[in-house]
């Protein structure tokens, strides 16, 4: 993956494609041409792969903090 690519997925682009399919799909569960729920849990994906990666990030910090007393 390039470096432009790299900074948008880093910088937000990620949060920006989770909200939008969560979105779209909402709309897909009335509109009968769009798939709905595929589109919430790729949106689902997204974000909540995200959020969980810095949860880790944080938690691996307070071990490392923790060890060093």
């Amino acid at each position: 993956m390039n470096k432009f690519w790299e900074s948008i997925y880093n910088n937000g682009g990620r949060i920006v494609v989770g909200v939008a399919l969560l979105i779209v799909g909402f709309i897909g569960l009335f509109v009968p041409f769009i798939q709905g729920v595929l589109l919430i849990l790729l949106g689902l994906a997204l974000l909540g792969n995200k959020y969980a990666r810095e949860k880790l990030k944080e938690m691996h910090y307070r071990l490392k903090r923790w060890l060093k007393r």
